[in-house]
């Protein structure tokens, strides 16, 4: 909105004095080209909510369409926006919201799909999940990664592991120990797999390259939508099983059965401390069926019965390490240290709305 302060403030000045009539001019006329993208019904709709919410004078149907058209996502200007005003009743954001979200959408045409979380670009930039894979696209853009193939897999050489692990922020304090496959470094395992699955990376003459045009459409989305992508790839197109161990069918089960791993949280409240271990007596009571369906937790002959009591009993440990290390922690989901963790409340929104809702594959997204 135009500031008629600085206006004056500059205008005693004549050295100012064209440009800042310039620059009210120009102000002016990115409102009216805003305004001119949305319906009648909505600038009709936008007073009226302003009515209704009893807004200050300052906010009207102009300074709130530039407001919402220039924010990074629509939770983003919807938040902002509450903020700017008193309390309004929850039917009132709920208008607000779908108005919010229609007027963003007419001026983002590049975005073909939104999902409706209630997630804004600052609750998840800061997750070592957006980061390091933006860090790794990045690397590989500048420089193309060789791999080479052992036992019919190909994988990043050891050389370009070694040289990952020391640009990834989160590798920056560990030991990065020059290896003999990639399989030594799970965390960059994982992530590259899920690139590959989302198609923003491919192996091409034996180098691992960007895949330019996806890449770039990966870029042009909100930043929520490029989190959930990585979360929707990590989630359901990579194989849990390959990071489990001697664990790897109980977390075949797992990803096969999401619904009852989102069910866990559905009764917790965020930054309550909980722990792990209840945590992990929740999930096997929740999984006991399917596990006990598919046969894993039947007595063994003899000679496997000990190992299958030792596997079952340790198997905390696999679920500790896959999904709350390796998954909730990396999204942002979780944070904590040692036995303790807590929910985020980005993060229990996210779940509740995998529990809740049919989220979309979003994959295709990137044509």
């Amino acid at each position: 909105m135009f500031n008629t302060r600085r206006f004056f403030f500059f205008s005693r000045n004549k050295k100012y004095h064209v440009y800042t009539l310039y620059l009210f001019l120009f102000s002016r006329d990115i409102l009216n080209t805003d305004m001119q993208h949305i319906s009648t019904n909505q600038k009709s709709n936008l007073e009226a909510l302003c009515t209704l919410s009893d807004t200050p004078k300052a906010v009207n149907p102009s300074s709130l369409t530039k407001l919402i058209t220039e924010a990074p996502d629509p939770e983003t200007a919807l938040r902002t926006l509450l903020e700017s005003m008193p309390s309004p009743s929850h039917a009132l954001k709920v208008k607000w919201h779908k108005i919010v979200k229609d007027i963003w959408v007419i001026h983002h045409p590049h975005v073909s799909e939104l999902l409706d979380l209630p997630i804004a670009a600052n609750d998840i930039s800061h997750t070592n999940a957006l980061n390091e894979a933006l860090e790794f696209l990045n690397i590989i853009q500048n420089k193309p990664l060789n791999m080479i193939q052992e036992n019919k897999e190909w994988l990043v050489s050891p050389s370009d592991v070694y040289y990952l692990a020391t640009q990834l922020p989160s590798l920056h304090n560990q030991p990065a120990i020059q290896s003999e496959s990639e399989w030594q470094y799970l965390p960059l395992h994982r992530l590259r797999n899920s690139l590959q699955s989302l198609r923003l990376v491919r192996r091409y003459k034996n180098q691992l390259v960007i895949v330019k045009s996806r890449y770039a459409r990966f870029l042009e989305l909100p930043t929520v939508q490029q989190y959930y992508l990585l979360w929707h790839a990590d989630t359901y197109h990579i194989d849990w099983s390959d990071y489990a161990g001697v664990w790897g069918d109980f977390m075949r089960i797992v990803q096969e059965y999401l619904p009852l791993l989102w069910g866990v949280s559905q009764d917790k409240e965020p930054d309550l401390s909980i722990d792990i271990r209840q945590w992990n007596k929740e999930v096997l009571e929740s999984f006991q069926s399917p596990w006990q369906q598919e046969g894993l937790l039947d007595q063994q002959p003899p000679q496997t019965a000990l190992l299958s009591l030792v596997r079952f009993q340790s198997l905390p440990t696999a679920l500790t390490q896959v999904v709350l290390k390796d998954l909730f922690v990396r999204f942002g989901i979780i944070y904590g240290e040692g036995t303790l963790f807590a929910y985020t409340k980005p993060g229990l929104q996210l779940l509740h709305a995998e529990h809740n809702q049919d989220l979309p594959c979003n994959l295709d997204l990137l044509q």
